[in-house]
């Protein structure tokens, strides 16, 4: 058990397809007329406790999609569900049923593929 796994942290670094990250990663260049603010605060993003489950994919997959929403809005702030981004990126991994953490690849696959929902739809455990 890699020491990732053993912490209770989640990441599956020892399965990560790094290849498919870099051939499918895309240049982000913001446009010319694009000025960047002095000061950029997310007040509204919180620290979320995963507690021991290693669903630390799923708790930074469903924040990178809220900041996301929170940009394609213009300013609409919702809180996604941590567990179904984690499962998601698990059913990526053919890791799911097990909790076993997931990698970065099978959680971009699996927001890619499948999405995501509310979290009071889907709510994490207590």
């Amino acid at each position: 058990m890699s020491d990732v796994l053993q912490y209770g942290l989640g990441w599956r670094q020892d399965i990560e397809r790094r290849e498919e990250l870099h051939s499918t990663a895309m240049l982000f260049a913001p446009p010319k007329t694009f000025s960047a603010p002095e000061e950029i605060t997310h007040d509204w993003i919180k620290v979320e406790n995963q507690g021991k489950m290693g669903s630390c994919s799923g708790h930074s997959m469903s924040t990178c999609q809220e900041v996301l929403n929170y940009i394609a809005t213009g300013g609409s702030i919702v809180q996604l569900s941590r567990m179904f981004a984690y499962l998601a990126g698990q059913k990526m991994d053919g890791l799911l049923g097990q909790d076993q953490g997931a990698t970065i690849t099978g959680s971009v696959r699996g927001a890619c593929e499948m999405g995501n929902c509310l979290e009071t739809t889907f709510p994490y455990p207590a």
